[in-house]
């Protein structure tokens, strides 16, 4: 049983930093101080878990809410736990609370290396958007590309939840 929860103080960051480090740092070479400057920024973080305790996490991601823009970055999953769809539910969870909090502008700031996954939930490259410290990670991984979130595909999401009996 997988759950996950959506946390906006520093208490369970060194999970946070645990996941990130095994991804970011160990696989991708990035240097440890420019994620944890990113870290520092955000607002809201999602950490997923095994089990029914907050005992084993394995996946993260963050969201940094700036004047009514929402960026989705630092998406991780440990390697042990990568293919289930983790990845997808943390996005989902991030959008989600995005959208709960009236935003309704969606960027995501990731490796290139994670366009797919980000493009199957709707996201989509786009070249009007405001610059929202795209600088920052884009000094910790190489290949950086920024999405935005197509917001006719949650409002679908939604339309095909509240047809159903």
């Amino acid at each position: 049983m997988i759950h996950g929860r959506i946390i906006s103080d520093k208490s369970n960051i060194k999970q946070v930093n645990e996941i990130l480090r095994e991804l970011y740092i160990q696989e991708m070479n990035c240097k440890e101080e420019d994620i944890l400057r990113e870290l520092l920024k955000q607002t809201y973080y999602v950490l997923l878990y095994e089990g029914i305790n907050d005992e084993c996490p394995l996946a993260c991601g963050c969201l940094l809410i700036d004047e009514g823009i929402a960026k989705i970055s630092l998406v991780a999953v440990k390697s042990k736990f990568r293919g289930q769809l983790y990845e997808d539910l943390a996005i989902r969870m991030l959008i989600d609370k995005s959208i709960s909090l009236g935003i309704n502008i969606i960027y995501a700031d990731l490796p290139v290396s994670q366009i797919t996954i980000f493009e199957k939930i709707g996201f989509y490259k786009d070249t009007d958007y405001k610059i929202l410290d795209s600088e920052d990670i884009k000094s910790m991984v190489k290949d950086v590309i920024r999405l935005k979130y197509n917001m006719k595909m949650w409002n679908l999401c939604q339309n095909n939840h509240s047809n159903v009996d």
